[in-house]
């Protein structure tokens, strides 16, 4: 028995048993069963779904983490947000077709936690805490808190999107800077920096939360001191809750003797806060110079100068 293809060429039925067993059935059966042997189906096909490619945009060379966390939040209904580990540079998969807002954050921030992640709007990151006593909490210092947010991602069915962001960080570091004058020498200089707010909303920028403090320790060499203090927020001191930031200063003198004093950051904190949009730049200088007068330390700030202290991601 012989069957003519569809470009013509006789095939033999005793030859090949697919056709025999074909051939036994009825026409109808059989017209169906050799077509869905021919149809083409691949697997990787997901008719509900589109790829997506996001490019993290850094302001340098080699990005300053070792990874990205995508959080992809469907817009409308209550479904659940899909979270998926990307590279430093971005994001590339499938997702179901729709509506999403997203962020991505860093996955090797220091001295910080996110929290709250299930929620575009309750997202969130903590710094750790550090010491607690009665009346004051202590933080720690975080470092490397990055983000990357899109308020409005279309994923379109069976086809792909791609775009690029440039992220973002939320850990702002506190370049502080002390001159002793006169003719002594301080052998150690630490200190301690109220109004400190823990969290910030990832998605607003908006920092929150009990204010505490953190302490740091300087590096000193000659008659200067230096320190780096990470944050993530400050509360202004002259803003809707007022309040006097005051900075505790302990300093030890090569022969032994120890001095302590107060600096007071308000007005300086006030005004870099309300020209930042109530945020502490990425990188912020404060100097000040200690002077021992009849043998008590005193402080004063140098003012700051509107335009100074800015930074960028690095």
């Amino acid at each position: 028995m012989n069957i003519r293809k569809q470009y013509g060429k006789r095939i033999n039925v005793r030859k090949n048993p697919w056709l025999r067993f074909v051939s036994s059935l009825s026409p109808a059966v059989a017209l169906l069963l050799l077509q869905g042997s021919c149809a083409e189906r691949p697997l990787d096909v997901r008719p509900t779904e589109g790829h997506v490619v996001i490019h993290a945009s850094w302001n340098s060379a080699t990005p300053p983490t070792s990874g990205l966390r995508f959080y992809f939040y469907p817009q409308g209904g209550d479904s659940t947000a899909l979270s998926y580990d990307g590279s430093p540079t971005g994001f590339e998969g499938d997702l179901p077709a729709g509506e999403y807002r997203v962020i991505a954050c860093s996955t090797d921030a220091r001295n910080a936690a996110y929290q709250d992640m299930e929620s575009y709007s309750s997202a969130s990151v903590t710094a750790t805490g550090d010491a607690q006593s009665r009346s004051l909490s202590y933080y720690a210092q975080p470092s490397g808190v990055y983000v990357l947010r899109l308020s409005d991602l279309t994923v379109p069915l069976q086809d792909t999107v791609e775009t690029s962001s440039v992220p973002d960080t939320l850990s702002s570091g506190m370049n502080l800077s002390f001159l002793l004058l006169g003719s002594e020498s301080p052998a150690s200089l630490s200190g301690l920096i109220r109004g400190i707010q823990p969290s910030v909303f990832i998605a607003t920028g908006q920092s929150w939360g009990e204010t505490g403090a953190t302490s740091f320790t300087t590096v000193v060499s000659g008659n200067e001191a230096t320190a780096e203090i990470g944050m993530l927020g400050i509360l202004d001191p002259l803003g809707s809750l007022p309040y006097r930031n005051l900075m505790d200063l302990t300093l030890t003198l090569n022969d032994g003797t120890v001095q302590t004093t107060q600096v007071d950051l308000t007005q300086f904190l006030s005004d870099v806060l309300n020209a930042n949009g109530g945020s502490v730049p990425v990188e912020l200088s404060v100097e000040v110079e200690l002077r021992l007068i009849d043998a008590q330390l005193v402080a004063s700030v140098k003012p700051w100068n509107d335009g100074s202290g800015e930074g960028s991601v690095k």
